[in-house]
């Protein structure tokens, strides 16, 4: 590192150091933060940072932290938590604009949960996917990645959702990863059933492409 840069740095620490201890003294952590945030983003020059929300029933809850304006402009919120109530994933999946990603990476979503806009983010992945059905599926438009982990999906609702992304007219997502829980052999004559599907050899076995 050269030395102006590390100049740079001690000063920033020692300014960012006095900010907090000034903010701290008189405000709760997330009013703190609140305050902080637009000074850390405008002296890096960032301007969409990741948000990490560890929603446990304690101190602010998801919704209290979302209904903030400076941290609404998120490029991906990772979500952890025990359980999700219906209301809070509402509020998280409703605030979703088409350059923000969201990751539920630790909690469950209670199995009847269901909502329009599941797949309106950029960028989705799903820990915990078991309440995600076909419908949401067929509703994937001008997505990025798209990761779903534990799910209910059968292997019909697969090939009918193969079918559909064969067939549509529009992009649905650069990449997609859809976890096997059920851990079955995978059926190809019922995932590709009525689809044109080329036969691969790579990394030393046979796939389907």
């Amino acid at each position: 590192m050269e030395i102006d840069e590390i100049v740079k740095t001690a000063i920033t620490s020692k300014y960012m150091e006095t900010i907090v201890k000034k903010f701290s003294e008189t405000l709760t952590v997330l009013e703190s933060t609140q305050k902080i945030l637009p000074r850390v983003c405008d002296l890096f020059h960032c301007n969409q940072f990741s948000l990490i929300v560890v929603s446990e029933g304690v101190n602010s809850t998801t919704t209290e932290i979302l209904e903030i304006p400076e941290f609404q402009n998120f490029k991906i919120m990772y979500l952890y938590g025990i359980e999700f109530t219906k209301r809070e994933l509402d509020d998280v999946i409703d605030i979703q604009r088409e350059d923000q990603g969201l990751h539920i990476v630790k909690g469950l979503v209670p199995i009847d949960y269901s909502h329009p806009n599941a797949f309106k983010y950029t960028d989705v992945h799903y820990w915990d996917a078991r309440w995600i059905r076909l419908e949401h599926l067929l509703s994937i438009k001008n997505s990025t990645v798209i990761t779903i982990g534990l799910n209910s999906l059968l292997p019909t609702d697969i090939n009918k959702f193969l079918k559909f992304w064969a067939n549509a007219e529009y992009d649905m997502f650069k990449h997609m990863h859809v976890d096997n829980t059920r851990r079955e052999p995978i059926r190809f004559i019922t995932l590709f059933k009525g689809l044109d599907v080329l036969h691969g050899y790579r990394f030393g076995r046979w796939c389907k492409l």
